[in-house]
């Protein structure tokens, strides 16, 4: 769920986006080889970005523009919750009131929802 919302608002041109930290997969400079590494060859989300526009290394680049950000939005990596997101994340999501949290995460994972969280978008499950 959040490689597939990366990619769809990374391509949109009407879409500022910043993504802190990019998982490498994303960039469309990776060599095939790593691409081809993961589950189903990364399908719809592999190679989708150009990182130049979207990753930041450092989180004082990234938190420095907070503010002047229309929304945050965390999401849910590796079937683990909140707690799996570096913690400087952590902690400047958790002083906020306007994140919108992503829980893309398998039936049997995590699936807490932040209390920072003004809108949760959740994955069908059964």
């Amino acid at each position: 769920m959040r490689d597939s919302l990366i990619s769809a608002l990374a391509n949109d041109p009407r879409i500022e986006l910043t993504v802190y930290p990019l998982p490498f997969w994303h960039d469309s400079r990776n060599h095939r080889e790593v691409l081809n590494c993961f589950y189903g060859r990364g399908f719809s989300c592999t190679a989708t970005v150009n990182a130049n526009d979207l990753m930041h290394e450092n989180w004082e680049q990234v938190s420095s523009k907070l503010d002047s950000f229309d929304n945050l939005v965390a999401c849910s990596t590796s079937n683990k919750g909140f707690v799996a997101l570096p913690l400087e994340v952590q902690t400047c999501f958790t002083q906020r009131d306007d994140v919108i949290w992503v829980d893309g995460n398998d039936v049997d994972a995590d699936h807490s929802v932040l209390e920072c969280a003004s809108m949760v978008f959740r994955r069908e499950m059964n």
